[in-house]
């Protein structure tokens, strides 16, 4: 393939209105803030990618991504990019880790590359990370809220035809917790799988009480259950039963060929936007490498940022229900058609194709950083 050359790197703002209000640890919002880079060839390829920090969990905010995307603009302009950035096996690390950018940065601009490279091969986004067969996603349902909403939501998954959902407990008392499980499972049956994330809200006597009072109740995995890594490890030793453990927020804390160090967990819960695209691949394989699951999910990020993790889950994951069911929460979204779940599943022309049908109207270009 011949050399490719960013030419132009725009970058624009969007706020698109929810549906419901996002609540995270430490904010409620009605709307969904984040960037879109869009980066264009001297051969005249135009790519995107979304840069969506989480308030609450992203360490980085949205000033903070504009200031880094626009030191780096002038340094990358004309340049030819680096050989070999789309195995994503350390080549955006060689050449970005001088910027020290942050994870939902490295996932934008990396996800806008792996774009522009695919273009100049006449090849989707997918089959440039590796998809052999075009295949719909299957998606796991998210039960959040209170207790009636969560009991409602769980009606509502199963009569759509998800195979697999997530119940969110962290803002419950241990007993409470437990409880809605064993409610969950019921209006369930047996006929979905039942994902748990705590999201680090138990001490680790709690935890492990959690996790023995859920054994009953046909539990896939527990995010996250104790409040730190070190609590998790520990945890883990204690050997909790018939619980699986799942990571989400430590990986952030360790490397992907950390999994190799006995951390006995069976699934990892991957968030390109906490991570860069290029990390999130290489948790991904070493997940493979050690017989763990790898869950793609979404971190509330536009259509423009689903396509993207669609690809990886078809790629890294295919026979595991993703963590994508966030974007029904969009009243308005930046492509259109939007990304969408029918039959608890994502179809494969949603994310198997070049991205198109892209609303100017809803962004506005940052000219001045």
């Amino acid at each position: 393939m011949e050399s490719v050359k960013i030419s132009i790197l725009k970058l624009y703002r969007y706020h698109l209105p929810l549906t419901n209000v996002l609540r995270t640890v430490k904010s409620e919002s009605d709307r969904r803030e984040g960037l879109l880079v869009e980066l264009k060839d001297a051969n005249g390829n135009i790519a995107y990618g979304e840069i969506a920090p989480l308030e609450g969990f992203s360490k980085e905010n949205m000033p903070q991504a504009v200031e880094e995307v626009s030191s780096i603009r002038s340094r990358i302009i004309g340049d030819e990019l680096p050989a070999g950035l789309e195995g994503l096996n350390g080549g955006f690390d060689l050449w970005f880790n001088r910027y020290s950018l942050s994870p939902s940065v490295r996932f934008g601009l990396e996800s806008a590359v792996m774009e522009l490279i695919a273009r100049g091969k006449d090849q989707s986004l997918a089959t440039l990370l590796g998809v052999a067969r075009s295949a719909a996603i299957k998606v796991c349902g998210l039960l959040s809220g209170s207790t009636d909403d969560i009991l409602s939501k769980a009606r509502a998954a199963a009569e759509s035809g998800f195979s697999c959902v997530k119940l969110k407990v962290g803002h419950l008392s241990v007993s409470e917790a437990a409880k809605v499980v064993g409610d969950v499972r019921n209006h369930l049956g047996n006929s979905s799988a039942l994902r748990v994330d705590a999201n680090r809200a138990f001490a680790i006597d709690h935890a492990l009480e959690f996790m023995n009072r859920i054994k009953a109740f046909d539990v896939e995995y527990v995010e996250e259950p104790a409040r730190n890594l070190n609590q998790l490890r520990k945890l883990l030793s204690e050997k909790p039963g018939s619980v699986g453990v799942a990571l989400d927020e430590s990986l952030s804390e360790i490397r992907p060929e950390d999994l190799s160090l006995g951390y006995h967990v069976k699934a990892i819960v991957i968030k390109p936007t906490m991570l860069g695209l290029e990390r999130a691949c290489r948790f991904a394989r070493s997940a493979a490498a050690n017989r763990i699951a790898a869950v793609i999910s979404s971190s509330y990020e536009s259509s423009v940022g689903m396509r993207v993790l669609a690809a990886m889950a078809a790629a890294f994951a295919p026979d595991v229900p993703a963590g994508l069911d966030t974007v029904d929460l969009f009243a308005e979204d930046l492509l259109e058609p939007p990304v969408r779940i029918a039959g608890g599943q994502i179809a494969t022309e949603c994310y198997d194709g070049p991205l198109h049908g892209l609303k100017p109207d809803l962004v506005e270009e940052i000219t001045d950083g």
